[in-house]
């Protein structure tokens, strides 16, 4: 398991957030039945435990498209309300941070995949526990995209 701290000043361990992101498992070579745990702590106490069973959504050529939506109960099961995140963790940050791991781990040595993308989105409910503000009116069947990563440190919305 690898410990992967917040990107920001010199690491605090008595303070900074810690992300330590689990085994991957590997995807069959037809179907991708990968499964990412993720999970968050403080001061070593938990704040936020992640499972991506990755799905494939969407294939188009060798883009292999996954997409993990945020709602109000997933927020709840995961203990990341609002009261556990401020001040501590700037939300919109990590949910970027958290697609690019995941996104990362998804190109891990053995997976048959040219490139994968991993889009996280948001219901308007789930950015209201966050205490974020909807990036516009029209909320999508999907929810808000928030972040969207094909490689680490390569963004783009």
């Amino acid at each position: 398991m690898s410990f992967i701290p917040m990107p920001r000043r010199a690491y605090d361990p008595a303070r900074d957030i810690l992300v330590h992101r689990g085994r991957v498992a590997p995807a069959t070579s037809d179907i991708a039945s990968t499964r990412i745990e993720v999970h968050v702590t403080r001061r070593e106490q938990p704040l936020a435990a992640w499972v991506f069973a990755c799905d494939v959504s969407e294939t188009r050529g060798s883009i292999r498209r996954h997409v993990h939506c945020l709602d109000r109960e997933s927020l709840h099961a995961n203990l990341l309300t609002r009261d556990i995140v401020a001040p501590d963790l700037d939300v919109s940050a990590f949910l970027r941070y958290l697609a690019t791991g995941t996104a990362a781990a998804y190109r891990s040595p053995g997976l048959d995949r040219d490139a994968t993308e991993c889009v996280v989105a948001a219901t308007r409910d789930a950015l209201d526990l966050c205490g974020l503000p909807a990036p516009h009116d029209d909320e999508a069947p999907g929810g808000y995209v928030l972040a969207r990563a094909a490689n680490p440190g390569t963004w783009w919305d």
